[in-house]
């Protein structure tokens, strides 16, 4: 698997960054935030995850220089922003 980036010249695609959003409600039980688990991409070679969003089990990453990060990365929102 690649990133869409080193698929060749036909697309043109600025960069690797790939991340996803995602929100839990207000009442989303603790036990099943852990289930879905974290992973911001962070340190680069070897990101901090867990649940399932584990790197290397359920999810396919890749270093991405452009923005020192492993991808895709995950970013919980918070509404009340």
């Amino acid at each position: 698997m690649k990133a869409i980036s080193q698929i060749g010249s036909f697309l043109q695609v600025g960069d690797c960054d790939e991340w996803y959003m995602y929100s839990f409600e207000n009442d989303t039980p603790k036990e099943d935030r852990e289930f879905f688990g974290s992973n911001r991409g962070l340190p680069m070679n070897n990101p901090e995850s867990s649940g399932m969003l584990k790197g290397g089990k359920g999810v396919l990453e890749m270093p991405c220089k452009e923005i020192n990060r492993s991808v895709p990365y995950f970013e919980e929102i918070d509404e009340k922003t």
